[in-house]
């Protein structure tokens, strides 16, 4: 058996940088595990979000539990991992033996995500590169991320350049030895059998909220909610215990001390899936977030945001008054559903019914609302006479830069002939810890990053809130 890597053409000049696309040997799920406990943070939209779960949110905290043997000279290797797993953030814990094995050495081995080390585990072995000017059949001599070097059957050596002109590798099959695993030689430990659990940080798995909204001809709602999920981290797991969190600066990982140097945020809002969910590497799987719903008269609200919502979610702290504030102004109608348990901010497509079937209306963002209440915006924005500002009155960090303090006016003008209530949506763009010191209508606090206010608008007229926010860091 050989594994063979393939190069596309498009790629190929992109080849010494490693791991700039997936080349690597099929995944292999945690062998022999007994239960994986999966805590998943969900990848930030700021930017478009990362598709791995990157820097720009995501990640995963795993549980994997199972028995390992650990030999007379206290080694024991633990396959099956994160080929992404931060290695600082990893806790062994033998079940066997709580109080007696205790680690003094780890390495994290076969990381077959990256194609450079996974060659340089190939140097001696025979190879094949397939090349714009034919195939060269050898044994892999060397590679660095610029060449490989293949000594022939005539004893030449071949220096072939990591460019366009290398469509593909093939190299003998591993099998399995390059597998993520981690390695630990323990101290006091007993030999034989143990049943051990591992719990460690892993990068490229992540899960966005999906939501569809079909509008029936009769004004109702049909709202189906979904969580996709993607592993990229070089695993499989299995029918693991899944738990998806949204929300509270660095989520669970910072409630869990996960976070060096960073204290715990907000809690995190979390749901657990019902049943056992197995997550392939490179692989999406869409799982029910939340029962559809059908809302056969939804009411409606007119919202005021000043604000791209999600900004900054998951970055450092604004902490300066003349950084760049998302301004978006954005008066809407939405169509409010009592959905009967919190969801997350995501995109929702909207699809009117028609007797010639579902018509495409848009794509926007589904916004909660709090208590189980979620926003669909309508189609209907056309018919409002109403604008919003949002200013900025004063902003004050503190001397020792672990604090700031902002004041700010949000108003909104009724240029119609009919009154307007209005709900006004801010949004804590710049840290998750904050509180409101002074306010002159009394707001809802929804999460970590937004504050509510309704608000009265007369005909022809303005109404207005202002409020003083203190940050903290």
């Amino acid at each position: 058996m050989t594994t063979s890597l393939w190069l596309p053409r498009a790629l190929t000049a992109f080849a010494g940088l490693g791991a700039a696309f997936a080349i690597a040997a099929p995944a292999r799920a945690g062998a022999g595990d007994a239960h994986a406990t999966i805590t998943i943070k969900a990848r930030d939209a700021a930017f478009g979000g990362d598709e791995y779960g990157g820097d720009t949110g995501g990640g995963a905290y795993i549980t994997q539990r199972r028995d390992v043997d650990v030999g007379a000279d206290g080694v024991v290797r633990f396959p099956g991992v994160a080929a992404t797993l931060d290695p600082a953030t990893v806790e062994f814990h033998s079940l066997t033996d709580p109080t007696g094995a205790r680690v003094v050495e780890q390495r994290l081995i076969g990381n077959a995500l990256d194609p450079t080390t996974l060659l340089a585990h190939q140097v001696g072995k025979p190879i094949t590169a397939t090349l714009v000017s034919g195939e060269l059949t050898g044994v892999l001599r060397s590679v660095d991320p610029s060449a490989l070097v293949i000594e022939s059957a005539d004893r030449a050596l071949h220096l072939v350049a990591r460019g366009p002109q290398l469509l593909g590798l093939t190299l003998p099959s591993a099998g399995g030895e390059q597998d993520p695993a981690l390695e630990w030689r323990l101290v006091n430990a007993k030999p034989g059998r143990h049943s051990v659990e591992v719990s460690y940080r892993a990068e490229r798995l992540s899960w966005r909220p999906a939501y569809s909204a079909i509008l029936g001809e009769d004004g109702a709602i049909d709202l189906a909610s979904w969580a996709a999920i993607d592993n990229q981290t070089g695993v499989d797991f299995a029918d693991a215990t899944v738990t998806l969190s949204s929300g509270g600066g660095d989520g669970v990982f910072a409630t869990l001390g996960m976070v060096p140097g960073r204290p715990a945020t907000t809690k995190p809002r979390t749901w657990s899936l019902p049943t056992a969910v197995s997550l392939r590497h490179g692989e999406q799987v869409q799982v029910e977030l939340a029962p559809r719903k059908t809302v056969a008269k939804p009411r409606t609200s007119i919202v005021f945001e000043a604000l791209d919502a999600h900004f900054n979610e998951g970055n450092t702290q604004p902490a300066e008054c003349g950084m760049y504030a998302p301004e978006n102004p954005r008066v809407a109608r939405y169509y409010e559903l009592d959905i009967g348990a919190p969801l997350p901010d995501g995109a929702v497509r909207i699809m009117r019914r028609s007797p010639t079937g579902l018509v495409l209306v848009g794509e926007d963002q589904l916004r909660a609302a709090g208590n189980g209440v979620a926003r669909i915006p309508t189609d209907r924005d056309g018919e409002l006479a109403l604008t919003g500002v949002r200013t900025v009155v004063q902003c004050q960090p503190d001397a020792n830069g672990r604090a700031l303090v902002e004041e700010l006016e949000l108003e909104v003008r009724n240029d119609g002939d009919k009154s307007a209530e209005v709900v006004i949506r801010e949004y804590l763009f710049r840290w998750h810890t904050w509180k409101i010191v002074r306010e002159s209508v009394k707001g809802t606090r929804l999460d970590d990053r937004t504050q509510e206010y309704r608000v009265k608008v007369p005909a022809g007229g303005v109404a207005s809130v202002k409020l003083t926010v203190e940050y903290t860091w």
